[in-house]
């Protein structure tokens, strides 16, 4: 049984998100080749390398105080920041279900 997160140490915690981050990476159809994580500022952020060198970013967002609707609402922000103007902001890439 694992300990609670809360409870882990810093370096745990890390091992921990880098773990879940491989697990979500799972439903992407993106060959990885790196898992780097970034520093936690609010959620865990992780800068993903693949075979091709192409980089993305993956956040985890705290559970119970992000909502699916404010997930979804900034992604659409991204998406429209990204096509509609000249800004250099990451695209949202949908899972294989997707």
């Amino acid at each position: 049984m694992h300990k609670p997160f809360s409870t882990l140490s810093q370096r745990g915690q890390v091992r921990r998100m880098t773990f879940m981050a491989r697990k979500a990476l799972e439903a992407y159809a993106v060959p990885v080749t790196s898992v780097k994580p970034l520093k936690q500022v609010y959620n865990k952020n992780f800068r993903i390398t693949t075979q091709n060198s192409e980089q993305y970013l993956l956040r985890i967002y705290r559970p119970r105080r992000t909502s699916v609707e404010m997930v979804r609402s900034e992604l659409l922000w991204l998406a429209a920041l990204s096509q509609d103007t000249d800004l250099n902001v990451p695209k949202p890439v949908l899972n294989k279900e997707m």
